[in-house]
């Protein structure tokens, strides 16, 4: 339910094909805009609970000022490809394989 919490399994061919042909940030970008391009490939997402430990004194790799722009810039990239994405998704049987 939250892409940036949790542990996740990608499944390798399909994220090896969205590698292929899609831009995927590298840094606090990158669970979301993955998760959101897999289903777009057609891959269902699972969630599943899972224990989030955080260890005291542990240090955050969150860069306030360049992780909130790059999720900014992540989200209205999405947002503006949505339409055309999901119209592709249905003329081609819902898949974009």
């Amino acid at each position: 339910a939250d892409s940036m919490v949790g542990y996740r399994l990608y499944p390798l061919a399909v994220t090896e094909r969205v590698f292929r042909r899609e831009f995927v940030g590298a840094r606090m970008d990158f669970d979301t805009e993955i998760i959101v391009l897999l289903h777009w490939y057609g891959t269902p997402v699972i969630n599943m609970p899972t224990k989030v430990i955080y260890p005291q004194n542990n240090p955050s790799n969150f860069r306030m000022f360049a992780d909130n722009v790059r999720m900014t810039l992540l989200h209205t990239r999405l947002l503006l490809q949505m339409p055309f994405r999901v119209s592709l998704k249905a003329l081609s049987g819902g898949s974009n394989r």
